[in-house]
């Protein structure tokens, strides 16, 4: 277990296999709807999420807002099916 983060009534636990920092599966409960197939909470890494979101908007794809946090910063995506993903930059980077 890399990081289990519990908030008032909600859970942020982050698993990896030993030694492998670049793969890692996030599990929350903050999502009041998870029906099958969905991908909502989808999390996928970045070094540099600036970057990342300027590229998405130049090929017009709308990003929300980064947030600060201190498990690092985070911007939403929803894709035309209404699945929400989630852009994550790690504080150390």
């Amino acid at each position: 277990m890399l990081v289990e983060a519990p908030f008032e009534t909600q859970k942020w636990v982050q698993l990896a296999f030993p030694g492998q920092e670049t793969v890692s599966i996030t599990l929350v409960t903050w999502f009041p709807n998870m029906p099958a197939g969905s991908v909502n909470g989808f999390v996928i890494t970045t070094d540099n999420l600036d970057k990342e979101i300027q590229e998405l908007t130049a090929k017009g794809i709308t990003v929300g807002k980064a947030d600060e946090t201190p498990w690092g910063r985070f911007a939403a995506v929803t894709d035309p099916d209404g699945n929400r993903l989630s852009l994550h930059q790690d504080r150390r980077s």
